[in-house]
């Protein structure tokens, strides 16, 4: 087993925190003798699952942390490219099935792998659950990982193809955060290379860039999501108005959402009100300027089952665990980061992980405990390194 390290032991409190707190929660429902159902979900339900959430999160990081030892971190980058690369290949295939009227053909094959998963007519979603989770994917797992292996020299074969794949692959999900997380990434990226003077990776990246950009823009903006979110964003910004900006940008739920959160958090600063539970909170008190939003209203409605989730990671964590929580979230990947002896991949994932954080709350993503693996200073005993 890898040595224990002082991110495990972050990681390990969390969890056990994390653990007990829904363990108190499930103690004061059983101990007023009944539980309120909401969305035909009962308060035992919505802790219960939550807390299977969290222990997932831990096995994913504790069995991230072993692949990571006994294959090298060469051999679990390639691996991973391989595996977020076979997801970006079925997007490619229910783009073109959407395209040609076929869109439920593309949702039928891919729901044989995850049949929860939300069917999409117009935003590929690959083998993931819905397009934000693939765009996730790509912007923390694939493309840093590609461009770790380029820096340090360790390409895989067809490095360009599968750089392509994943770029073009994001381009189709319409995802805001992963767009600009690509960005994000691209300029940590010129950053480094600049530093060792590689001025031809330089040059070739700007070249392709402003060969590509009329394409990957017509393709953006022909998708009504992404362009009302770009006209909507300048516009409101350019009123100086942040929450007008998430309204006119198709996203003032989400805005409602984080203001919910925040006042959870304030009123319950110290233990939250439990995991899971926000979206009880939300329908209990929703800010009044948002009732009139239709997503808000499937929220608030007991016959839909959409819930308010605080879809930002921060948010959720503080709203639903409380600030001392929150603060040992924080230092964990902190702590990961400063110690991680694979430091320029943390660097390039870090756009990404902290976009994620903007847009989803969930402890089921892979993404961050891969992120909390690769830190630690911790020796493999594989010579991939």
């Amino acid at each position: 087993m890898p040595k224990f390290t002082k991110v495990d032991l972050l990681v390990s409190l969390f969890i056990l925190y994390a653990i007990l707190r829904q363990s108190y929660v499930l103690y004061e429902v059983w101990n007023i003798g009944g539980s309120v159902y909401f969305k035909s979900r009962s308060v035992e339900q919505d802790v219960i699952t939550s807390l299977i959430s969290i222990i997932v999160f831990y096995v994913h990081y504790l069995s991230l942390k072993v692949s990571l030892k006994v294959l090298g971190i060469h051999d679990f980058l390639r691996c991973a490219i391989y595996g977020v690369g076979l997801s970006c290949l079925f997007a490619i295939m229910q783009f073109i099935l959407s395209s040609i009227g076929l869109s439920s053909v593309g949702n039928s094959i891919t729901k044989i792998v995850s049949d929860s998963a939300i069917e999409w007519n117009d935003r590929a979603r690959g083998l993931a659950y819905e397009p934000s989770w693939l765009a996730s994917q790509i912007t923390v797992i694939m493309i840093p990982f590609l461009l770790y292996l380029k820096v340090r020299g360790s390409n895989i074969r067809n490095w360009n193809l599968w750089m392509v794949l994943s770029i073009v692959s994001l381009i189709i999900t319409f995802s805001r955060g992963g767009i600009l997380a690509l960005i994000i990434i691209i300029i940590f990226y010129f950053a480094t290379i600049l530093n060792k003077k590689s001025m031809v990776n330089v040059f070739a990246f700007i070249t392709i860039g402003a060969i590509s950009y009329p394409f990957a823009s017509n393709i953006l903006l022909s998708n009504a999501y992404f362009r009302s979110t770009y006209s909507g964003i300048a516009e409101g910004l350019g009123q100086m108005n942040v929450r007008e900006a998430f309204l006119k940008s198709n996203a003032g739920p989400r805005y409602a959402a984080w203001e919910s959160a925040l006042d959870t958090t304030v009123d319950k600063p110290i233990f939250g009100t439990g995991l899971g539970l926000q979206y009880r909170e939300f329908a209990k008190n929703p800010p009044r300027w948002s009732i009139v939003l239709p997503e808000v209203r499937y929220w608030l409605s007991n016959y839909y089952p959409d819930r308010a989730n605080p879809k930002n990671m921060i948010l959720r964590v503080s709203s639903e665990l409380g600030i001392p929580a929150l603060v040992l979230f924080i230092v964990c990947i902190y702590i990961s980061f400063k110690t991680s002896r694979y430091r320029q991949i943390a660097i390039f994932m870090l756009p990404a992980i902290f976009i994620d954080f903007m847009s989803i709350d969930s402890f089921a993503l892979i993404t961050l405990p891969l992120f909390l693996a690769i830190g630690g200073k911790y020796e493999s005993i594989s010579h991939n390194d």
